[in-house]
């Protein structure tokens, strides 16, 4: 009998991780800040680490848990995998979203031997890609920065001083920001420190997955951070920064499994609180 109810323990737990794996959830946080005043209320979409993963037909799952009057749209990379080619899942996401759609590299972009050609068909859709520059919306600065990642293989990467480049990127990007409302785009959260050592009002990251495995809505493991790293998906404050970090949705290999971390995508709202 005891086998028996094991069994059935198993199955059930592994039945909901498939479920829970293959039916991504949106999360809305509704926020007041100080905008210009032509805008009363911003609505706002992120995405990260698709890893070219499919969820239903042409991405129908996603299309029916999003809606259509989103003003600005941000993906944080990795919206494909370096190890697989293909990427029609990946322009399956960008030919459903509605809004103005602004994207940075990840590490997987840069690993992605056919990334040019995905890169131009991204744009021929309208698609910005934010490459270590600044993008006016409205009286709102979006800045994005280029992933630093470089392989000289499939998994070999030039060795580097990440954080170091990180900075030096974004000294240079804030120079060219002439509005006081700054909105980040980055792949890699750890840094956040480096982020609101220059004030950015809202920034929006990716590439932990969640930390793959979560435990009291801990991640366990995160690439760049290891073990229960402290930016591994969620909400972080430091001075008058918000970092949102997303869980993403995809996984890096086919038979990995997010466990308790369901594949996630980020909704804010913002209220203006000068609207009035």
């Amino acid at each position: 009998m005891i086998y028996l109810i094991i069994f059935i323990t198993i199955l059930i737990f592994l039945v909901y991780i498939l479920f829970e794996n293959a039916n991504p959830m949106v999360d809305t946080y509704i926020i007041e800040r100080d905008l210009p005043s032509s805008i009363k209320q911003l609505n706002l979409l992120h995405i990260s680490d698709l890893h070219n993963y499919k969820f239903g037909v042409k991405q129908s799952k996603i299309k029916k848990i999003i809606k259509n009057n989103y003003d600005l749209i941000f993906i944080t990379g990795d919206i494909i995998d370096r190890r697989y080619i293909g990427h029609e899942n990946a322009m399956d996401l960008i030919d459903l979203l509605n809004g103005n759609i602004f994207f940075v590299t990840g590490n997987h972009e840069k690993g992605y031997k056919d990334f040019d050609k995905l890169r131009k068909m991204m744009i021929s859709k309208g698609v910005k890609i934010l490459d270590d520059e600044v993008i006016s919306y409205k009286g709102i600065d979006i800045l994005g920065i280029n992933d630093p990642s470089e392989y000289i293989s499939l998994n070999k990467k030039v060795k580097k001083n990440t954080r170091k480049e990180i900075d030096e990127k974004l000294s240079s990007i804030i120079k060219k920001s002439k509005n006081d409302f700054r909105i980040l785009l980055v792949h890699r959260p750890e840094f956040f420190d480096i982020y609101a050592k220059y004030n950015i009002n809202l920034i929006f990251s990716g590439h932990t997955h969640g930390g793959q495995v979560r435990i009291f809505n801990k991640g366990v493991f995160s690439s760049g951070q290891g073990f229960f790293g402290k930016y591994c998906g969620g909400i972080f404050t430091k001075k008058d920064s918000v970092m949102y970090n997303s869980r993403g949705l995809g996984n890096n290999f086919p038979f990995a499994k997010r466990v308790f971390n369901r594949p996630q995508i980020i909704e804010v709202i913002i209220k203006n609180t000068n609207s009035n």
